[in-house]
C-alpha cells in the first residue's frame, strides 16, 4: 500500500502516541517542507512540537515567527541539551541544566543559552537503535545529496564518523553550529556500528556513504571496515564511501 507523507505521518503518531514530536531541518531550501510538517502535525496533534538542526538554529527567530505551531527550537547539536530539558520537563533534572532553548511568548523572544553543551565523543559514540529505525526504508521517502545514482534501486543508509572541521570557513555555519575543532568517534563505535546497520536492516545497507566535514578519522577507519566486511559480511556486496573535503577515501569488498 502506497501512502502520502501525511497519512505516513498520522499512522506513526497513532501507533506511538508521543507526549512530543520534535522535528528538524537540514537546510534553507526545505523550509517550506518543514514549515508544511509543522503546520499538519499540529492539526493531528495536541502536545508540543519541537525543532532543531543547521537552518532552524541560524534562523531562529524568523523560523518561529513563520512556523508559530513551534513551542520552542533545540539550538546546536542537541543531543545534551534535548535530554536536560526532558528531564526538566519530567521534574527530574535542575533548571540550571537547561541550555539552548528559544521560543517565542505574547511577541517576545526567550532565549537560555549559558554555554554550548556540546556531547562528548562518549555520547557521540552511542549507536541509534537500528531495529527501530527502519533505516533501509528512508531510501523510499528520500536521500541525502545525489548519492541515489551511484547505485539504481539500491538500498542507502548514511554514517557520521566525527563532527565539527579544521576549517573555519567565513560563508560556512558548520562551526557555529558544532563548535570549534573536530570530535573523532572512536574507531570501534564507527566499524560496530556499520555491522549493526547491515545486520539489523535485513542486509540490505548496500550503500553506506559517509557524511563526515572531514576526513580525518578515515585512514585509520577503512583498513578495520575492509576486515569487518571480509570476516563478518562475507559475500555481502556493500560499498563505503567518504566523500569529505577536496579528498575522497572509497572501498568496494
Amino acid at each position: 500500500m502506497n501512502m502520502t507523507v501525511n497519512e505516513k505521518i498520522k499512522e506513526s503518531i497513532s501507533d506511538f502516541q508521543p507526549d512530543l514530536i520534535g522535528i528538524t531541518c537540514l537546510f534553507t531550501m526545505s523550509h517550506q517542507s518543514f514549515k508544511e510538517v509543522a503546520e499538519y502535525l499540529s492539526t493531528i496533534f495536541c502536545g508540543p512540537i519541537i525543532a532543531g538542526g543547521v537552518h532552524v538554529t541560524n534562523d531562529a527567530e524568523r523560523v518561529l515567527d513563520d512556523v508559530p505551531q513551534l513551542d520552542a527550537i533545540i539550538l546546536r547539536e542537541a543531543e545534551v541539551a534535548l535530554k536536560h530539558f526532558l528531564l526538566n520537563v519530567n521534574e527530574e533534572d535542575k533548571p540550571e541544566n537547561l541550555n539552548q532553548i528559544i521560543f517565542k511568548e505574547e511577541n517576545k523572544y526567550y532565549e537560555i543559552s549559558n554555554s554550548f553543551s556540546s556531547p562528548t565523543v562518549e555520547d557521540f559514540d552511542i549507536h541509534p537503535e537500528m531495529k527501530l529505525m527502519e533505516v533501509n526504508e528512508l531510501s523510499r521517502y528520500g536521500c541525502v545529496g545525489a548519492y541515489r545514482y551511484l547505485v539504481e534501486n539500491s538500498k542507502i543508509t548514511t554514517l557520521l564518523s566525527n563532527k565539527g572541521c579544521r576549517g573555519k570557513c567565513t560563508f560556512c555555519c558548520v562551526s557555529t553550529f558544532n563548535g570549534k575543532g573536530v570530535r573523532k568517534r572512536n574507531v570501534k563505535s564507527v566499524v560496530d556500528e556499520i555491522e549493526k546497520l547491515h545486520k539489523y536492516q535485513d542486509n540490505l545497507a548496500r550503500k553506506i556513504p559517509s557524511i563526515d566535514d572531514t576526513d580525518e578519522l578515515w585512514d585509520k577507519l577503512l583498513p578495520k571496515v575492509e576486515e569487518l566486511v571480509k570476516e563478518t559480511i562475507r559475500e555481502a556486496e556493500v560499498d563505503i564511501d567518504a566523500y569529505v573535503e577536496i579528498n575522497s577515501a572509497s572501498l568496494r569488498v
